[in-house]
C-alpha cells in the first residue's frame, strides 16, 4: 500500500502464518476500530492489545507502527463507505433515499469518528502531514 504521505514506506500488515494469522489481524482491526472510535487517535498499542486479547508482540508482528496500523483501519472504513456509497447509487430509486442511506450506514459504523483520528494521525508527524499537503520537505 503506497499513499502520497508514505512514499517508499511499506505500511501493509506483515504476513501472518496460517489462519489464525488472518484472524489475529482480523480481531486486531476491528478492536482498533472500536477503540480509536471511542477514545481517539491518542489511544495506547497496549490498550488495543488488551481490548483484543492479544499480546503487543502480536499487534507489532502484523503492524510494525501505530501509524500503520491507524492508516489500515482508516483504509478499511473508507473502503466500507464506498461500498455503500455505490450499492445505494444502484439499489435505491432516487437521490434522496441513496444519500439518507449511506449516511445511517456511517452512522451505525461511526464512520465519522475516523476524521478525529486521520487528523491526530497526520498532526502527529510534521513530514506525514507535509507529504500529504503536498508541501516538499527537505
Amino acid at each position: 500500500m503506497s499513499y502520497p504521505w508514505s512514499p517508499g514506506r511499506s505500511t501493509a500488515p506483515r504476513k501472518a502464518a496460517g489462519k489464525s494469522g488472518r484472524g489475529a489481524i482480523r480481531l486486531i482491526l476491528r478492536t482498533a476500530r472500536t477503540v480509536f472510535a471511542d477514545r481517539g487517535y491518542e489511544v495506547s498499542i497496549e490498550k488495543i492489545a488488551r481490548r483484543s486479547g492479544v499480546g503487543m508482540g502480536t499487534i507489532y508482528r502484523h503492524f510494525p507502527s501505530k501509524s500503520a496500523l491507524v492508516e489500515h483501519v482508516a483504509v478499511g472504513v473508507m473502503a466500507q463507505a464506498s461500498a455503500e456509497i455505490e450499492r445505494a447509487s444502484e439499489e435505491e430509486p432516487d437521490t434522496w433515499a441513496a444519500f439518507t442511506r449511506v449516511l445511517r450506514h456511517m452512522a451505525q459504523h461511526r464512520s465519522g469518528q475516523m476524521n478525529g483520528i486521520s487528523y491526530g494521525w497526520l498532526t502527529t508527524n510534521p513530514d506525514r502531514l507535509a507529504e500529504w499537503a503536498g508541501v516538499p520537505t527537505s
